[in-house]
């Protein structure tokens, strides 16, 4: 099991090796898969965050506090600790685009690679492989802890939930009806546990980004620097396409959670909709309720299509904006280590690129989500009865004297 390996166990996963061949021979019964670990259960992580939460009501006070807070309290350690995996693939992507500048101008017989053998030629080749392999065991690492984090997160928030709808009190709970409930406990903690293991992906985004314009400077000069700007002009853009698309979150949502309560209610009231022969009404308001929340979803898909397309094309402004600029004032002309190696840096710049606007978007979704969970474990809920609290005895019953 997990508890027993190695360390390099842990770094390549052969520990789950003998349940894949196991699997791969027969169908897989319960006593093959490993036990859950403590740290991993639902109620472990349940503890977790609702102490979190109970300790930043007791900080910050009711109308001030925070599920944001709370979640960063309960599992943030964990959450940054993973961090350092990042930051090695994020250092190590760009020794590649070193290596072949090094390479390339060896082939190329440039004067500056001149006391470079054949031997050391070789040697970066094999240095290329060796970041390669680091870079994909600090990856694998990475989204391994995050995805893990992820379905901890998932669990707490279902079991938070749960417990705080049993101690509401009944005008609290009839305030948000049964769907936005299901929807927290399921819509809101998937989409927080679906984001956990790209959050990091903002610094690492604007890193990349960083380390990539740097080299670029060095390779084409000044020319670097109109894709800089490019990039920089475009932050507006993705800014407002961001607050565009919270909108449509918003949106989205509401219309899920009134399209979800309204289900529920019918469920719940089924025998008086057969026996008053209501079903051609009811399935009028569900079919509307649906139609609402899908106009809601196609817009926001549409939106999301053009932000796309916009996204998509800004690795392809900044090449053509850095290589006119760089044809345009540099003496120099653009050889062959420097056109291979600023194309595999602008092939780098392409994920961050891409990547950046729907980070944004994604902070931007998980605060709706964050402030949805703040405000609803906020509601009031019912005075605890002490377990050892006298029980009032009932008046006695005296039949009436006699007159």
């Amino acid at each position: 099991g997990e508890e027993r390996a190695s360390i390099a166990s842990l770094l390549t996963f052969s520990w789950v090796g003998s349940l894949l061949a196991a699997g791969r021979r027969r169908p897989l019964e319960a006593e093959d898969v490993p036990a859950l670990s403590q740290e991993d259960s639902a109620a472990h992580n349940a503890g977790l965050l609702h102490a979190a939460w109970e300790g930043e009501v007791a900080r910050r006070g009711g109308l001030d506090a925070s599920f944001f807070g709370a979640a960063h309290a309960a599992f943030g350690r964990y959450f940054w600790a993973s961090a350092g995996y990042k930051l090695v693939n994020d250092v190590f992507i760009f020794v590649n685009p070193a290596l072949i500048n090094v390479i390339v101008g060896y082939i190329n017989g440039d004067a500056s690679q001149a006391g470079l053998s054949r031997g050391g030629a070789f040697g970066c080749a094999a240095a290329m492989f060796l970041a390669a392999e680091v870079q994909s065991l600090a990856l694998g690492q990475y989204f391994f802890r995050g995805f893990r984090l992820g379905l901890r997160v998932r669990a707490a928030i279902g079991q938070v939930v749960y417990d705080k709808a049993l101690r509401m009190t009944a005008e609290q709970r009839a305030c948000f009806g049964v769907g936005p409930i299901v929807s927290y406990m399921q819509i809101d903690a998937a989409k927080i546990a679906d984001a956990v293991p790209y959050l990091h992906g903002i610094w690492s985004c604007l890193l990349q980004l960083g380390i990539a314009t740097s080299m670029l400077y060095s390779v084409l000069g000044p020319a670097a620097f109109a894709g800089l700007g490019i990039m920089v002009a475009m932050l507006p853009l993705n800014v407002w396409v961001g607050k565009k698309q919270a909108v449509f979150t918003k949106r989205i949502m509401r219309a899920r959670d009134g399209r979800v309560s309204l289900i529920s209610e019918v469920l719940q009231g089924v025998r008086m909709l057969k026996l008053f022969a209501w079903e051609p009404p009811t399935l009028a308001e569900v079919r509307a309720k649906r139609a609402v929340e899908l106009s809601a979803l196609t817009r926001g898909a549409l939106f999301g299509t053009v932000s796309t397309f916009l996204w998509g094309a800004a690795p392809i402004f900044v090449t053509v904006a850095t290589f006119a600029l760089f044809a345009a004032v540099s003496p120099d002309p653009l050889t062959a280590p420097k056109a291979f190696t600023s194309l595999t840096l602008f092939t780098l710049m392409r994920f961050p690129l891409n990547s950046l606007p729907n980070q944004i978007t994604r902070v931007i979704d998980l605060s709706v989500s964050f402030r949805r969970l703040t405000k609803f474990l906020s509601a009031e809920e019912l005075a605890p009865l002490p377990l050892d609290a006298p029980l009032e005895q009932p008046p006695t019953l005296r039949p009436p004297s006699a007159a």
